[in-house]
């Protein structure tokens, strides 16, 4: 009778131990669940008032961007961002349970299960999200096998991925608009000071029976070297204007108090970061636009449509030089702002070429595979992800499990 005794306490100890879990797990999710929820809610919210200010639609009919902070969209905004941690949680609880272990797989099977609540956003939305985060779950898979030292770690490599970025990015500008989102195209045409689509739609894109020179289209009465130098001089004031308030705000918001202990300090940092990403920006535009003036005119001087490799080239020789001014912090920003662009981009493309086949829910495979990649790294290589993604992912899911385990338990893992 003993031995029966003790396996049956065995077994109602068990039981009790996960009936635990289970309502932990439960009590998360749903902690989660009403935290994701109410963030989803704020964004929409935010961001619909937001853009009611700006087409000054708030004053005219405040009735109606009313009724779209509470519209349908807003609903499967909200359920969206409170069920994908929600679920998240279950489905980890489940797989811990049914696999017996703790390895990096429970939480890319956890998570890929979460990420199909993707289905309940909007379709266009749920494609912007995933173009977003394909940049930043290569990035991490990338870190977290150089930490692992799975590959070895690439010189530069930073400044090669906004290169490249950059390059397609350059490409779309130049020769085929459709390829970038109508906001970055006309960012990028901002940037460039003096391209014009009439500019570009003669000298680059219809083709033609002979070479255009750069005069009077581009820089009248000016050599391509004389006019690239004058730009680098002329273009930096008008830059430093762009990157004010990227800097200046951020520093009112998280840095006041160090400002109030160290004024000098701290507004000479801020000097100096704003003159280096303006010297960024001068440098990149001038010599890309240079590089392509250089090589149409002395290189390959064939009748339009430009050569597809001469702003592939000058966007990555100019992108890769001009970013060495950046501190590194904000290379790495700069690379994953430009990567979701140029990767949409090059889908696109190939798309179009019949290259890249066109999947049946595409946006729904890609987000749950990038959200697997990113999960995994939150639990595993927390340090691998950027910082702005780690900040998200942490104000959705909460901790990291690792961080809630005691010592013993966690040595007592396998690692994933």
């Amino acid at each position: 009778m003993a031995p029966n005794s003790s396996k049956h306490k065995s077994q109602t100890e068990s039981d009790g131990r996960r009936k635990l879990s289970l309502d932990s797990y439960l009590r998360s999710a749903l902690n989660r669940f009403v935290k994701g929820a109410t963030t989803g809610f704020a964004i929409y919210s935010v961001v619909t008032v937001v853009k009611a200010i700006l087409q000054k639609r708030l004053a005219q009919s405040p009735g109606q961007v009313l009724k779209d902070v509470f519209s349908i969209d807003s609903l499967r905004f909200t359920l969206f961002l409170g069920s994908l941690p929600a679920v998240y949680k279950l489905a980890l609880y489940y797989v811990h349970s049914h696999r017996k272990q703790t390895t990096g797989a429970n939480y890319v099977i956890a998570s890929a299960i979460a990420a199909l609540t993707c289905l309940i956003e909007n379709a266009e939305r749920r494609s912007i999200i995933a173009v977003f985060l394909s940049s930043r779950a290569i990035g991490a898979l990338y870190n977290a096998l150089v930490k692992r030292e799975k590959i070895p770690p690439i010189k530069y490599d930073v400044p090669i991925a906004f290169g490249a970025a950059t390059s397609i990015i350059v490409y779309g500008l130049t020769l085929n608009p459709k390829v970038l989102s109508d906001g970055y195209y006309k960012t990028a045409l901002a940037w460039s000071r003096d391209y014009t689509e009439e500019m570009m739609d003669n000298v680059f894109r219809k083709p033609g029976s002979f070479h255009i020179p750069c005069d009077p289209w581009m820089h009248q009465g000016r050599s391509c070297l004389g006019h690239g130098i004058r730009e680098l001089v002329a273009s930096w004031l008008p830059y430093s204007r762009v990157y004010m308030p990227i800097h200046v705000i951020p520093f009112l918001l998280f840095r006041r108090k160090a400002l109030l202990k160290r004024p000098s300090e701290e507004l000479m940092s801020l000097l100096i970061k704003v003159c280096r990403s303006a010297t960024f920006l001068c440098v990149m535009c001038t010599t890309i636009k240079t590089l392509i003036c250089m090589l149409r005119n002395h290189v390959d001087p064939r009748p339009p449509p430009l050569p597809a490799y001469i702003p592939l080239i000058a966007g990555f020789i100019g992108a890769f030089l001009g970013v060495q001014f950046e501190i590194p912090s904000r290379q790495s920003e700069m690379a994953l702002y430009f990567s979701p662009s140029a990767l949409n981009a090059v889908y696109l493309i190939g798309r179009d070429k019949k290259v890249i086949p066109t999947l049946p829910f595409g946006s729904v495979i890609l987000f749950v595979s990038f959200m697997a990649v990113i999960m995994h790294s939150y639990e595993r290589d927390e340090d691998s992800l950027s910082p702005m993604i780690h900040k998200a992912v942490k104000l959705l899911f909460g901790e990291p499990e690792k961080s809630k385990q005691e010592p013993d338990d966690s040595e007592k893992q396998n690692e994933g």
